[in-house]
């Protein structure tokens, strides 16, 4: 245990200064057992009002002290190895109470807690986006009638064996980088026979993710056990049709038209129906 925490503080890569402020996630010594291929676990940097912080709370506070074998950070607390992406959600209610509440009714918060669980990629959707679908659909959504839609709501959120950091993608078969300028990828979800299709954009230290061509994904990488947490700004919905990008109608703004609760039923309907009752 001792030995992990102490390679989780350590970059076999030479990172300087200059390079970490244009790094998203750094790869470290201690090995994932929970990620595929057994890949490095990694921490995510982050520059904000805090100034430059690592996995979200421990602010750099030192640079740039050189050895002969490399360079040294201080850190003004311990880097703690993260545990899975559901307990991490568990562990934030004020940003994710709708979604684990989600998890609860439908009975998957067991399933995806469970150590067989497969690592992957959590798009969690917020709190404020659950909100953003109005009060009829998530009435719906939360009620008897509207647990398999909840369900398959969820499964769409969820890319099993597919980790996909902002700088990084770690899939079954291997590890590949992610190279500047604009890079698109589909990722297969646990709703069958359903993608999610991302677009990311590098320019220089920047980096913006988009899902299903409208949705950002507005906190990047939420370090976890098994994968990797990005938070999005709306509830993923399935396209009207397979290889339409198009999720809802957008005004020049920026800014969603309701969806109704009609059409919210008609996206999931063909992967309702082949559900087992729950």
């Amino acid at each position: 245990m001792i030995k992990k925490f102490i390679e989780y503080h350590i970059s076999d890569d030479f990172y300087p200064a200059g390079r970490v402020l244009l790094t998203h996630t750094i790869p470290t010594l201690m090995e994932g057992e929970h990620l595929p291929g057994k890949a490095s676990q990694r921490l995510s940097v982050h520059l904000g009002l805090r100034g430059l912080t690592i996995n979200f709370y421990s602010r750099v506070v030192a640079v740039n002290i050189f050895g002969t074998n490399g360079v040294i950070h201080g850190v003004d607390n311990l880097l703690i190895p993260p545990p899975r992406a559901f307990k991490i959600i568990d562990l934030l209610p004020s940003e994710f109470s709708t979604f684990e509440l989600a998890l609860g009714k439908t009975g998957l918060l067991d399933a995806y807690n469970s150590t067989d669980h497969p690592s992957g990629t959590l798009f969690a959707p917020s709190n404020f986006a659950f909100q953003k679908l109005g009060p009829k659909i998530n009435g719906f959504l939360f009620s008897e009638y509207g647990r398999k839609y909840l369900k398959a709501l969820i499964l769409y959120h969820t890319v099993p064996d597919n980790v996909l950091y902002s700088d990084a993608f770690i899939k079954a078969e291997g590890h590949d980088g992610i190279p500047k300028g604009h890079w698109h990828v589909d990722l297969p979800t646990a709703l069958e026979d359903h993608s999610l299709s991302v677009d990311v954009g590098r320019y220089g230290g920047l980096i913006d993710i988009k899902v299903n061509a409208f949705s950002r994904v507005s906190v990047q990488d939420g370090i976890a056990a098994d994968g990797v947490i990005q938070v999005v700004s709306d509830v993923l919905i399935p396209p009207k049709k397979l290889g339409s990008a198009k999720l809802r109608s957008f005004n020049w703004f920026g800014s969603e038209k309701e969806l109704s609760l009609e059409e919210f039923k008609a996206r999931f309907e063909p992967y309702v129906e082949r559900m087992i009752d729950l």
